[in-house]
């Protein structure tokens, strides 16, 4: 996962860093959904969404919200072990 931290114009806009534009193949004119969810914002490029609209703005909320808890402290920690586990249960 990469991350970065950017700043908003007087005009509300924000420039994504170059490695980040060019991993997602973004150019001028390029589209991007963005949802927000509590404090945190997830952009996808609209390009890159699935055929299934519903459960990628579906998806992208839920990974909001995960966001949000984490920014909150109220995720738990776990081992690596005990995660895949579960992750298996699913």
């Amino acid at each position: 996962m990469d991350a970065a931290i950017v700043k908003l114009s007087s005009k509300g806009q924000l420039v994504l860093p170059t490695e980040m534009k060019n991993n997602l193949r973004l150019s001028k004119g390029s589209k991007i959904i963005l949802i927000q969810q509590g404090n945190a914002l997830v952009m996808k490029s609209v390009d890159n969404i699935s055929h299934n609209l519903e459960d990628e703005i579906l998806d992208m909320a839920l990974a909001s919200k995960g966001w949000e808890q984490l920014e909150s402290k109220k995720s738990k920690k776990v081992s690596k072990v005990k995660f895949l586990k579960e992750l298996d249960s699913w």
